[in-house]
């Protein structure tokens, strides 16, 4: 390779290393459909997933509310020349706990949309790995590692 085309690299259009044009699923619907079917199991975790974002979107909404009640409390306690500690303490509180839940919500989910992917990707690994166990000997012999490994990633 030249210098000059060194330096360009392989251009919009194609794969990893310059491999050759990219191309584009023929049927992304159904891929996409076949891929979500590996999700069947997990049908009662991806529920308590929604579930759980859910409720943390909604106490990350709630809690500014909260603190613009303890903006407005500060406010008033300057108009009128005595501020009501106390009061701003407790709400306050409720912010902390707000964001808290918030917080642990957030982190179940994501901690179970995590370990839903990797037992997908894992499922799809041993379906990949039974596969290829399960083709005969003559089958390597007469295709290229390359046209495996294409039907492998592309199957």
């Amino acid at each position: 390779m030249s210098e000059k085309n060194a330096r360009r690299g392989p251009g919009p259009g194609h794969g990893p290393m310059g491999s050759g044009p990219v191309e584009k699923a023929k049927n992304f619907k159904k891929s996409g459909q076949r891929l979500l079917t590996q999700f069947g199991p997990f049908k009662i975790r991806m529920i308590i997933v929604f579930l759980f974002s859910i409720i943390g979107v909604i106490f990350n909404i709630i809690s500014p509310k909260i603190l613009g009640t303890a903006t407005d409390a500060i406010v008033a306690g300057v108009k009128i020349g005595s501020i009501d500690f106390n009061l701003i303490k407790t709400i306050l509180g409720y912010l902390v706990v707000m964001y808290i839940l918030s917080a642990i919500f957030t982190y179940f989910q994501e901690y179970m949309m995590a370990s839903i992917s990797q037992n997908v990707v894992r499922k799809l690994r041993d379906d990949v790995s039974e596969k290829i166990n399960n083709l005969p000997l003559k089958y390597f012999d007469e295709n290229t590692v390359g046209d495996i490994l294409s039907r492998v990633t592309n199957d």
